[in-house]
């Protein structure tokens, strides 16, 4: 047994991350080379992370170093390393700023294309043909975005073909289509974000769904344990079917 652990985890908050790795441990899932592998690498992620997070609030000598001797003429001396110090630190703390103000920036412009031009907010189905080079994506994934941090899973594509196989008999099957958020899933008519049947939100500890209500003026939850379980509620989503096709006529 290794003297450090390779994976920590607190049970009583538990991350999406967390699960992933706890799941590789299942019965279902064991695979003794994927494991020691999995933890070879998390050793070596623990140890880099501890190394930037120290050096991060309290810039080393040999981290200094590297800096005073990348854009000095190679040399570097203990006055060089104590007056480079505080600057690496201010540095760093600039650029971690940066990318944070980047990434909400491309949220809020996000979120505003979303709310002008609902069509942007549409999903294609994913196409690994199309892109050969594409990462792999994860077990139970079909789809994933990771500029929008849009993930789109077989359970969601799954649970939207039951709301298809129970609406089919009222409207034309074609007309029930899908977008993908990061918060949610949804099930709309004819593709527009405005008349939505149903959101669904299937998280690894909770299932709920969505239906609105007088109109769009407000909406209620209705808690499952499974998808399956939408089968069970075929006249909530009838009654938000009529909902989506009457203010889509009006």
């Amino acid at each position: 047994m290794d003297e450090k652990p390779f994976l920590v985890v607190n049970m009583l908050d538990l991350s999406d991350i967390d699960i992933e790795q706890l799941k590789k441990f299942h019965k279902s899932y064991y695979n003794e080379q994927e494991i020691l592998s999995t933890a070879q690498e998390l050793q070596i992620t623990i140890q880099v992370k501890d190394l930037l997070n120290r050096n991060f609030q309290n810039p080393g000598d040999e981290f200094v170093r590297y800096f005073v001797k990348y854009t000095g003429d190679g040399k570097s001396s203990a006055k060089q390393i104590e007056q480079y110090r505080p600057i690496v630190k201010k540095s760093i703390a600039s650029v971690i700023n940066d990318i944070i103000a980047d990434r909400l920036n491309v949220a809020i412009k996000n979120e505003n294309s979303t709310d002008k031009q609902p069509e942007d907010g549409n999903i294609c189905k994913n196409d690994q043909t199309a892109h050969p080079d594409a990462e792999k994506l994860p077990d139970g994934v079909v789809f994933q975005d990771k500029e929008k941090g849009i993930i789109t899973t077989q359970e969601e594509i799954d649970a939207y073909n039951i709301v298809r196989s129970i609406l089919r008999q009222y409207v034309d099957v074609k007309r029930i289509q899908y977008n993908d958020y990061k918060s949610y899933f949804t099930v709309n008519l004819d593709g527009s974000t405005w008349w939505w049947i149903c959101r669904l939100y299937l998280g690894k500890r909770k299932k709920q769904f969505c239906i609105p209500k007088d109109s769009y003026a407000s909406n209620e939850w209705i808690d499952i344990e499974s998808i399956d379980d939408l089968f069970m509620h075929v006249d909530k989503i009838k009654f938000a079917l009529d909902v989506a096709i009457k203010a889509s006529d009006n």
